[in-house]
């Protein structure tokens, strides 16, 4: 399937990620956070133009419980990446693209959910590393040559990178 980077809508990607919100909390409630995060939560940011939903849960609770309720939704876990402390969702059984949503259900005091916020906060605050992130994933889509899997593999080093670089910038701002 083939790589469609675009400058996303940052308006229209808010708008749904709010509506995705609403369903969620629906049916999950309790003391879950629930955050945009991802390229579509980053205004000026080039992506795939997927929403990407962080539904962080309490310590204790039991992740699957919550993960069978989102399975109520009509989202598809991910085959690869879904276990124990980690459940990758998908809006699509097939290769996701354009205006699909994928939601990552993490517990709260996890690596994941602090990387997926501590990235956002970092590209927020940086507008040059966002740039810098968007013209790496057109370069690294042209490389790729519609290969997804290769893609995700080059940008997910990337994102590896761009997380050592935030951890170093809010250590520098913290002493």
């Amino acid at each position: 399937m083939m790589i469609h980077l675009v400058r996303q809508n940052y308006r229209e990607n808010t708008r749904l990620f709010n509506r995705v919100r609403r369903q969620l909390y629906g049916v999950l409630g309790g003391d879950i956070i629930i955050e945009h995060v991802g390229s579509t939560a980053i205004p000026k940011m080039s992506g795939k133009n997927i929403i990407d939903v962080l539904v962080g849960v309490p310590s204790g609770y039991i992740i699957e419980e919550n993960a069978q309720k989102i399975d109520k939704l009509g989202y598809f876990r991910g085959k690869n990446n879904s276990h124990g402390v980690y459940i990758f969702f998908a809006s699509k059984e097939s290769e996701t693209g354009n205006g699909d949503v994928h939601i990552h259900l993490v517990p709260q005091d996890s690596e994941h959910f602090r990387d997926f916020l501590l990235l956002k906060k970092y590209l927020l605050d940086n507008p040059n590393a966002t740039e810098k992130y968007s013209n790496f994933k057109y370069q690294t889509a042209k490389k790729a040559n519609d290969d997804r899997k290769l893609y995700k593999l080059l940008k997910s080093k990337y994102v590896d990178m761009l997380l050592a670089e935030a951890r170093g910038y809010y250590e520098k701002s913290t002493k």
